[in-house]
């Protein structure tokens, strides 16, 4: 959240009396005003006296609100100027936000359908995701529940391809048939 000052905000006559505490802690107030949504400059005594960290809050708010800045009840603080400092309703962040999806939701169709397809285009719309989610939708379970194409076992050969359970068979029985001779070319094995 932004805030705004006018070019002539600190040569104002009206901060010649103020302390340069006061001058920073009203700074440290119209921030936590504007950061906090609270656009009509209320708040909490105890939230405005954490507002900066001048040693004596209180002091300062007497000297605001002599200034004619700040209003001080027994609950509540409050900005009198505030709208001097925070950004308009067209402008705030809450009511940019729907505007800016809008926005951004209609220029990422109308690239779309200019043919300049992203991961961004509609879902609802993109002929190229629909095509997707339709060739999804065609594969179907054979008898055993698993998608057509997929491997009845879990295990890979090494190569990336599936192993189907006609090979899985044939390599249990060669590694069977092998085994004694890999164990005798091992020369770091404790067998003699």
């Amino acid at each position: 959240m932004w805030t705004r000052y006018d070019d002539r905000f600190t040569s104002a006559r009206l901060w010649d009396p103020v302390s340069f505490e006061a001058r920073w802690h009203y700074l440290a107030l119209v921030e936590v005003c504007g950061s906090t949504g609270r656009y009509d400059g209320v708040l909490p005594v105890n939230l405005a006296a954490r507002a900066s960290d001048v040693p004596d809050p209180g002091r300062c708010h007497d000297e605001l609100a002599a200034a004619g800045v700040l209003k001080v009840d027994t609950d509540t603080v409050t900005v009198v100027t505030i709208d001097e400092h925070i950004p308009p309703p067209g402008e705030r962040e809450e009511n940019l936000l729907p505007r800016k999806r809008r926005n951004t939701a209609a220029y990422r169709k109308r690239r779309c359908e200019a043919g300049e397809h992203s991961r961004h285009c509609p879902a609802d719309t993109c002929p190229v995701k629909l095509s997707r989610r339709d060739m999804q939708r065609d594969v179907t379970p054979d008898d055993a529940g698993l998608p057509r194409g997929l491997p009845a076992t879990p295990g890979r050969d090494g190569t990336g391809r599936a192993v189907t359970q006609d090979q899985e068979q044939v390599r249990s029985e060669e590694e069977q048939e092998h085994a004694h001779e890999r164990a005798n070319d091992d020369p770091w094995s404790a067998t003699p």
